[in-house]
């Protein structure tokens, strides 16, 4: 009876704190609903869920600090998976798959359990992206297991710990986040991403890529343009405009404008290419938006259920443009500016090192042009400085010393064309 007594007295504190860190209730931003991304039959998986008698799982003593972390769930999901996107040292396409994946999954595992709660069935929302959360970081981070099941055994109870959620809610919520997590898995099991490509170095010609210094790494990701899109028909129909040919004048300008700038970098420069990386041991460039996504959220008072569909539109948008730019780079196979410049200074070296894939378009341009259109279009009141941010990042790329101006400024309008043919696409589905 004493433990019962001090369990209740912990939860009234706990459910008082929590109000006290309530977000407002209205926020000033309205962000629309998004589509289901991956459950294309919503209806039929809610029909097929085995039907739930009362909680099967014990309620475990409240946790003030799991209802700090876990206070916009959809955040947290993001950030506990950039931290194993750094750790696992994925590289930048890879790492944009496994944001689109998960975020897709939690936004389709709210809609879902706001559905389900329209025909009368008690769904915690917590469980439900926990559920969703857990399978599809487990699928893409197994080695991680462990971890991501440890967040989620707080995560799925939090709304039963604000007084918001029953047990029974959290069974019913952790079956259809594990059922749209089981979608979501079966989709990448056949989107050609783990598809072995064939791939053997092109012919030595002027402005063809080859590997470069100092590493002479092989080509990263040659077929992930192969790659199937979740919201885009193909990644050829977004592919980037044709380069002018290497021995063109308007090329010939390029070459010169890239070494004007190498040759007048300043402190500002530097720090700018320095800020913007991103390599692979980091949150890499679709992480980089999702953190601006982030603070925009926690400044503009989001709720949870706006969040995941912000997130989801994000960053499926991301790994789209990934994948056409992946698409474009191999289709046109332009050299690195340090294979031109080593032709006359062959002890030259970049500022950051040279990834090791073609030069044309910039991957940070097109990913950055996409991601700034999207949020642009959610927080129209920051889009001068969401689009200074694209620009920045794609400046970056050439300060740096690993592209061309052009690469920039066709992955800038690349990324846009994808970003705004996502956002009419998924406003005509979301009104039908």
């Amino acid at each position: 009876m004493r433990r019962m007594f001090e369990l209740l007295l912990i939860s009234i504190v706990i459910v008082l704190l929590s109000a006290c860190m309530a977000r407002p209730s209205a926020p000033p931003v309205a962000i629309p609903d998004s589509p289901m991304w991956l459950v294309h039959d919503p209806a039929g998986l809610l029909r097929n869920l085995p039907r739930m008698v009362g909680s099967q799982s014990p309620l475990p003593a409240p946790s003030a600090h799991a209802l700090t972390v876990w206070q916009i769930a959809p955040t947290s999901w993001i950030s506990v998976e950039m931290d194993l996107v750094a750790l696992e040292y994925v590289s930048p396409p890879r790492a944009a798959r496994c944001y689109a994946l998960l975020a897709a999954g939690i936004n389709d595992a709210v809609l879902l359990a706001e559905m389900a709660r329209a025909r009368g069935l008690d769904v915690s929302d917590d469980a439900a992206m926990a559920g969703a959360a857990e399978r599809i970081m487990s699928y893409s981070h197994p080695l991680r297991a462990d971890l991501v099941r440890q967040r989620a055994a707080d995560a799925r109870w939090v709304g039963v710990w604000r007084g918001q959620a029953t047990a029974a809610g959290v069974a019913a919520g952790q079956l259809i986040g594990q059922a749209v997590a089981e979608r979501v898995i079966a989709w990448a099991q056949r989107d050609r991403a783990e598809q072995f490509t064939a791939f053997s170095d092109p012919m030595l010609a002027p402005g063809v890529w080859q590997r470069t210094p100092p590493h002479l790494w092989s080509a990263l990701e040659p077929g992930w343009g192969q790659v199937q899109p979740i919201a885009l028909p193909s990644a050829k129909q977004m592919n980037a405009v044709v380069p002018p040919a290497w021995d063109s004048p308007a090329f010939v300008a390029e070459r010169a404008a890239f070494l004007g700038v190498q040759q007048r970098l300043s402190a500002s420069d530097r720090a700018l290419a320095l800020r913007w990386a991103a390599p692979v041991g980091s949150v890499t460039p679709a992480g980089l938006w999702l953190q601006i996504a982030r603070d925009a959220i926690e400044q503009n008072h989001i709720a949870p259920r706006q969040a995941a569909a912000l997130y989801a539109t994000l960053a499926v948008t991301m790994h789209d443009s990934f994948i056409a730019c992946w698409f474009s780079k191999y289709t046109y196979m332009v050299a690195r500016p340090i294979t031109w410049m080593r032709a006359s200074e062959p002890a030259w070296l970049s500022l950051i090192d040279t990834p090791p894939f073609p030069s044309y378009p910039s991957g940070h341009a097109t990913v950055s042009g996409a991601a700034s259109t999207v949020l642009a279009h959610y927080f129209p009141q920051d889009a001068a400085r969401l689009h200074q941010l694209a620009e920045d990042a794609a400046y970056s790329r050439v300060v740096g010393g690993i592209h061309w101006p052009i690469d920039g400024r066709n992955g800038l309008a690349q990324g846009r064309t994808i970003g705004n043919w996502i956002l009419a696409t998924t406003a005509t589905v979301v009104a039908r």
